[in-house]
């Protein structure tokens, strides 16, 4: 399975933005809706995704895979060291 795009050593294939930012916006939103329902389609969108850009041959399965690891790594740390110190002043 040889990808459309990305073939030459000036693209930028990894990561995919689409399926990195599909991790932080359902890991976002699940924190405001916690919810079973919501935790159900928000993870099968976000295979929806990664999964129509490896059917469409625009990325390998090994940058959608590292996209969603990079993107759950990349929520956790700006959740634990950046939203966690952030206080509203009055």
């Amino acid at each position: 399975m040889k990808p459309l795009t990305d073939t030459n050593a000036e693209s930028f294939g990894f990561p995919s933005l689409e399926s990195y930012m599909a991790v932080v916006i359902s890991l976002s939103l699940a924190d405001k809706f916690p919810y079973l329902w919501y935790y159900i389609i928000a993870t099968i969108l976000t295979f929806l995704i990664g999964f129509s850009r490896i059917y469409s041959r625009a990325r390998f399965p090994h940058q959608i895979a590292g996209s969603y690891m990079l993107g759950y790594v990349g929520y956790k740390l700006v959740n634990r060291y950046v939203l966690s110190n952030l206080t509203m002043k009055k």
